[in-house]
């Protein structure tokens, strides 16, 4: 359930995890990494750049005039899509468009849908995002600094419905979680405070409130059957997406008794019915553990070294756990 494989010193936190390796930068250097540290460098380009995400096998990159998809096994470059002057940053990207966060010369954001040409196919103003989330021909907007959630039609921008999330908890400090699910039409997401809040399901066509499960805080992860959270004491909960059922494993006793004082953070992943949950205490005391929620057991643990410092990120690839910590080391677990 979890069976560290090897680590590796130098990866930068702009990493992305490929189907035959790992693909980080150097400079302006793209550089591969393969299972015993055999490194080779990629493609060099003339500018500097940032790693965005990985596409299928394409890695996408964003200099300051374009955006270009990458293949990640020849480094030859496949497609170039040209940007707008200003900062960017990419929120969305598939086979035929792009969706890029910017700001105008007065300072205000707005979201700006591209085509592969680097045409305009909408623009909507004023909008502080977080991230997107698409739905078919449905667009989300988060906000989660101004407490709302936007849908819009995604082929012309046109808004559907709109969430003021302030009134679905009556609190004075409202915390917006940043993490945002979808199951078929249902989205999830999380609202807390003071003492109160939990994880809420709408209707994406609609903007309905579906279900609200009270007291979950914590962290939000899923597979693909079901969403994992957390209540107090150390209780992991499970929701059903499909039956809307709610489901309880009080674990206070054996996450203790591993070496954890709680399972509430927020960089978790989950694969196949086990969460993979993680612990840093300021910057030290970092550990990983693998909880099956099937059989209801802690599966395995794993404490990193004091000179790693805290767990930066946790990613969940295929057959493998990716922790990224914060000096830089990436380690690699089997799962």
């Amino acid at each position: 359930m979890l069976q560290f494989r090897e680590k590796y010193a130098g990866i930068p936190i702009d990493f992305v995890a490929a189907k035959h390796g790992i693909i980080y930068k150097s400079g302006t250097t793209l550089c591969h990494l393969e299972t015993g540290n055999k490194r080779s460098e990629l493609v060099t380009l003339d500018t500097p750049f940032v790693i965005e995400r990985i596409v299928g096998e394409e890695i996408c990159i964003r200099d300051k005039d374009s955006l270009q998809l990458i293949d990640a096994l020849s480094g030859n470059i496949l497609k170039k899509i040209p940007l707008f002057p200003g900062p960017k940053q990419l929120l969305e990207i598939s086979s035929d468009a792009a969706w890029l966060r910017s700001e105008n010369e007065k300072g205000i954001p707005f979201l700006r849908k591209i085509d592969t040409t680097g045409s305009t196919c909408w623009q909507i103003e004023n909008v502080n995002l977080y991230k997107v989330l698409r739905y078919k021909d449905i667009i989300l907007l988060y906000l989660p600094w101004e407490h709302t959630m936007i849908a819009c039609d995604d082929n012309n921008g046109t808004e559907l419905w709109r969430l003021d999330l302030q009134t679905y908890l009556d609190v004075q400090s409202l915390v917006c979680y940043p993490d945002l699910l979808r199951f078929d039409n249902k989205l999830y997401l999380m609202l807390s405070g003071e003492n109160t809040g939990g994880v809420y399901c709408f209707d994406i066509t609609t903007g309905k409130q579906l279900q609200f499960y009270p007291d979950c805080f914590g962290f939000m992860a899923s597979d693909d059957r079901r969403i994992y959270t957390s209540r107090f004491e150390n209780i992991f909960c499970t929701i059903d997406p499909f039956t809307d059922q709610l489901g309880e494993w009080q674990a206070d006793q054996q996450v203790r008794t591993s070496g954890f004082i709680s399972i509430s953070d927020h960089r978790c992943v989950a694969t196949s019915e086990t969460v993979y949950f993680t612990q840093t205490l300021g910057d030290i005391r970092a550990k990983i553990g693998a909880a099956d929620l099937q059989q209801k057991h802690i599966a395995g643990t794993f404490e990193f070294e004091l000179s790693d410092g805290g767990i930066a990120s946790v990613r969940q690839v295929n057959e493998t756990i990716l922790v990224h910590m914060q000096d830089t080391t990436l380690y690699i677990f089997d799962r």
